[in-house]
């Protein structure tokens, strides 16, 4: 039998804040808005009607499939909860992927172990990290998503209030 857990609205903030992206980051959405509007209105008033309305929706549908990823992976994501299975996961530590760097930075990578596989999560977000450094935890899984791993430690974090403002100290 399935288990089914229902999703309330604090689980479907948890889980749409632990998927989404800040707007800035995303880059194809950015390169879309700063770039391809701009073309289009460019093109569009050179050549009519005739070059500006397959434009539009040529852009409009590549807008679309940028935003719809995101969304399909929160639905997913959704779907694990709901009706995916329970099973422990082990944090191994983290490692470092030092092909791929952000402001010299290396990219994180969290080792863990679920039954006798070891899995490595590569991630630059600071949420996904938090969610996955418990040493032992349950998870939500799904066959249907091998992709998608629920920490339930997600569901415990402080999220961040986007009012607040981040203060740091260099010591």
């Amino acid at each position: 039998m399935v288990p089914i857990r229902l999703i309330t609205d604090d689980v479907s903030r948890r889980i749409t804040y632990f998927y989404s992206k800040p707007f800035y980051t995303s880059f194809g959405l950015m390169f879309n808005l700063c770039f391809g509007a701009p073309l289009i209105v460019f093109f569009g008033s050179m050549g009519g009607w005739i070059i500006f309305v397959p434009l539009l929706l040529a852009w409009a549908g590549i807008f679309y499939l940028i935003l719809s990823v995101k969304s399909k992976k929160i639905k997913k994501a959704k779907e694990v909860y709901e009706f995916g299975y329970e099973t422990t996961i082990y944090f191994q530590g983290i490692d470092y992927n030092y092909s791929v760097q952000v402001n010299g930075a290396p990219q994180p990578v969290i080792l863990l172990r679920i039954n006798s596989e070891t899995i490595r999560v590569k991630t630059f977000n600071q949420r996904v990290i938090r969610a996955f450094d418990v040493p032992v935890q349950k998870a939500y899984m799904m066959d249907k998503y091998p992709d998608i791993i629920l920490p339930e430690n997600l569901f415990s974090m402080n999220m961040a209030n986007p009012s607040t403002k981040l203060r740091s100290i260099d010591m």
